[in-house]
Order: C-alpha cells, then structure tokens, then sequence
C-alpha cells in the first residue's frame, strides 16, 4: 500500500461525511416554513453543496483504491475545488439569509414612516398580508360574526377571488399570528386567523366579539428575528432600536444555514490533509493538471 492511502481513506470519509451532514441541514431547511417562505433556494443550495461534498468524496475512496497516482491525487483537488465552491455559496447563502431579516425591518419601518415598501420579498410578504385582510373582511360582509378566516371556508376571498388558503405564504403568516400574538406585516392590524392574544401582564386572551377587531403588533419583527436566527447572525441595532433606545446587539443563534457553511470549511480542511499527505513532485503535478484537462 502506497504511504499516502491511508491518509486519502481518512479525508475521504471526513469529507463524505461532513457531505451527508449538509444534505441533512438542507433537508431540515427544506421543512423550514421560515425558509420555504422567505428562502426557497437556501434548502436546494445546501443540498447541492452537500451531495457535491459526497461526490469528492466517493472520489476519494476510489482514488485510494487506485494504483494510479493521478487516482490519488484527483481526490484531494476535486475537495478543495467543491470545498472553495462550498464556502463560496455557503456565504452567499448565509448572507442572503441574514441581509434578508435586516432589509424586511429596514423596508418595514421606512414604509411607517414614508408609505412606501422598496424590499421586494417585504413586498410579497406585505401583499399576502392585504390579501387576507382582504379575505377576512369580505366574508364579514356575509357573516358579521366569524372571529377569523378559518370560520369562513369558501367565503374567506380576496377583492380579486383568490380563496385565503391559496395564498402561498398563508402558512407562514398563520404561523406568525400564532406564535407571537401578531397582525398585519409592517403595520399593526388584525390578526386574521383568530389565534388567543398572547399577552404578559394579562396572560393569554381568547378572541372575542368584543375584541375581533383589535389591532396588535405587527409580525413584521418577528420574522427578521426568525431569520436572524437561521441565519446565524448577530443582531445588530435596527433603525427602529436606534428611534427607541432599544438595542438587540449580542444575540447569537445557530441555524441551518450555518451548519452548512461550516461542513464546506471541513472539506477545504479534508483536501488541504490529502493534498498534503500526497507527493509533489513535478512529474505528478503535471499528471494531475491533464487528468484535470481531460
């Protein structure tokens, strides 16, 4: 056995790995209702990335198998080509992710102050919002009584007559409304679908005749933190912390995203340990820039 198969089995099985790790994260990401929302492509890059890392990596076990030096040595420039390529769209990613929350806030407050929603994925965000404000205020015409939009059923349509549950962040928004007590996206509105007020001093507060109609903070807020944290980024202050006094600077979370990105800094580690462990001399550098070529 050739001195530097050992060392060629090892990165390919780390590299292997850290590529079965991504194809998990991606496939966590792809069960993100966050991320399907606001992300769509975030989970399909992960997993791109992921089954690439796999590919060197089989690469590397037959390498290892091989008596052909060329064999050996594709492996460790086939991982830090795809590790580099990793990090690369690991970062577009990861950035994407974070720039994304921040931009929403930006675009949220700007529009409270100006009226004016710059931020398309703000947009899109902010139009089904409308729609089913919409939805819920047409099916109270017919029946003053319902509290929310799953009252409704075939009623519950927009000023255009596309039904509520065919919007196609209708999820994302109930989910919202849900969790966090929130209505309407960057301004305070009605909560659609009729969920218990979640409140500190009072405790949770059922959805009444009384209080149907009341507005509450809008979801907008909610979201940037949610993505903050899949995109495992530091908060920093947001215009509207600036306005208040209120900053969000030193909060940390780990998402998806960030698994991702760092199995792309393993395999550039993977490569780096084969490339290392392989001979140099002139002779084979050149038997790999053909294999290479062809």
């Amino acid at each position: 056995m050739k001195p530097q198969r050992p060392f060629v089995f090892i990165s390919a099985a780390i590299t292997a790995a850290t590529g079965v790790a991504a194809v998990i994260a991606g496939r966590q990401a792809a069960n993100d209702l966050v991320m399907t929302a606001v992300e769509p492509t975030m989970a399909s890059t992960v997993i791109f990335l992921g089954l690439a890392t796999i590919c060197a990596g089989v690469v590397g076990l037959c390498g290892g198998c091989s008596e052909s030096r060329c064999g050996v040595l594709f492996f460790p420039s086939c991982t830090l080509l795809i590790g580099v390529a990793c990090i690369i769209g690991g970062g577009i990613v990861l950035s994407q992710a974070n720039g994304d929350g921040g931009s929403i806030e930006e675009a949220c407050w700007t529009r409270q102050k100006t009226g004016n929603l710059q931020f398309q994925k703000a947009r899109a965000l902010q139009d089904d919002f409308d729609s089913l404000q919409a939805a819920l205020s047409n099916c109270r015409k017919s029946r003053p009584e319902v509290l929310s939009l799953r009252d409704c059923g075939q009623l519950a349509k927009d000023d255009v007559g596309i039904w509520y549950k065919d919007r196609p962040r209708r999820a994302l928004v109930e989910w919202l409304e849900q969790k966090f007590s929130c209505g309407g996206f960057c301004a305070a509105d009605v909560a659609v679908f009729g969920y218990p007020w979640q409140q500190p001093q009072n405790g949770s507060l059922a959805v009444t005749q009384s209080n149907k109609n009341t507005p509450r903070d809008p979801c907008f807020t909610f979201l940037a933190q949610e993505l903050a944290k899949r995109g495992s980024k530091v908060l920093t202050r947001s215009p509207h912390a600036v306005d208040t006094g209120f900053a969000t600077a030193g909060r940390t979370a780990h998402g998806v995203a960030g698994a991702g990105h760092r199995q792309c800094l393993w395999s550039v580690v993977a490569g780096l340990f084969a490339t290392a462990s392989c001979p140099s001399r002139f002779t084979e550098a050149g038997c790999l820039v053909l294999v290479a070529l062809k």
